[in-house]
């Protein structure tokens, strides 16, 4: 494992990972800590606009980066960024209006569709990611893939069968 990668990496790269990063660890805090009374309120507001403009950087940023472009400098994945940057509209905007279901099924589907999905298909031999953690044995990209596949689709399986409340919300006091 080494740095080297995302360290040589162009600047918009940095960004876009950094950016990523930062949304994948505040996630969880902004859309599954406590909400109900005063504090945890604000502590929601905050991680949570700490995450919607990591999410924005994230996506934005993504158009600076070109790499195997099927449509000019773009690709399919580029439609993702548009998907987030559409979804991060839709959900501000339900939380202004008092849509509290819409506002968190829209972030957690953002969350684990357009950060942890795309994150893991970084794991594709050839990303700077897969250089970054596997280095030499970047070819097991394929394996992590796999593996982070299996493992979301069990938790969907345990989420369709036990529902939320098997998980109970996370404790952030």
């Amino acid at each position: 494992m080494s740095l080297a990668p995302f360290l040589t990496a162009p600047l918009i790269i940095q960004i876009h990972a950094f950016a990523a990063l930062m949304a994948l660890l505040a996630g969880p805090v902004a859309l599954y800590g406590r909400k109900g009374h005063a504090a945890a309120g604000r502590w929601h507001r905050r991680v949570g606009y700490l995450w919607f403009v990591m999410m924005a950087l994230t996506a934005l940023s993504s158009f600076g980066i070109g790499g195997f472009g099927w449509i000019g400098p773009f690709s399919p994945i580029h439609l993702l960024s548009i998907s987030t940057l559409t979804t991060l509209w839709l959900s501000f905007h339900y939380a202004r209006s008092g849509r509290v279901i819409a506002h968190q099924r829209s972030m957690r589907s953002l969350y684990w569709y357009g950060l942890v999905i795309a994150g893991i298909l970084n794991f594709l031999p050839g990303r700077t990611t897969n250089r970054a953690l596997l280095g030499e044995a970047g070819q097991a990209g394929i394996y992590v893939i796999a593996l982070a596949f299996l493992a979301l689709g069990a938790r969907a399986i345990w989420l369709r069968r036990f529902g939320d409340k098997a998980r109970g919300p996370l404790q952030f006091n």
